[in-house]
């Protein structure tokens, strides 16, 4: 299985890349919107992973849904704790 992991936190997105593959998951970990988007296109992902920012968050899975030329990708977002408990969540 094909993930594209989109985290722009460094320390997160190697610790997201050594648990997968442990469990054997072919995983292209990038560090920014136009990486992951060029990677989506250019191999079409079973899942795509990322990190859901502050900002622009709709505007992201719009675009990340549209690099997908296949369609067939789960979208899987990653909330921070300090970002749920910042919009009343827990």
């Amino acid at each position: 299985m094909r993930i594209v992991l989109l985290d722009d936190k460094k320390l997160e997105r190697d610790a997201m890349v050594r648990a997968l593959a442990t469990a054997k998951y072919n995983t292209e970990a990038v560090g920014d919107e136009a990486a992951a988007l060029a990677a989506i296109t250019r191999d079409a992902p079973q899942v795509i992973l990322f990190s859901v920012p502050s900002k622009g968050a709709v505007d992201l899975v719009r675009r990340l849904r549209g690099a997908d030329m296949s369609g067939q990708a789960y979208l899987l977002a990653l909330f921070a704790i300090a970002w749920l408990v910042e919009r009343g969540g827990e």
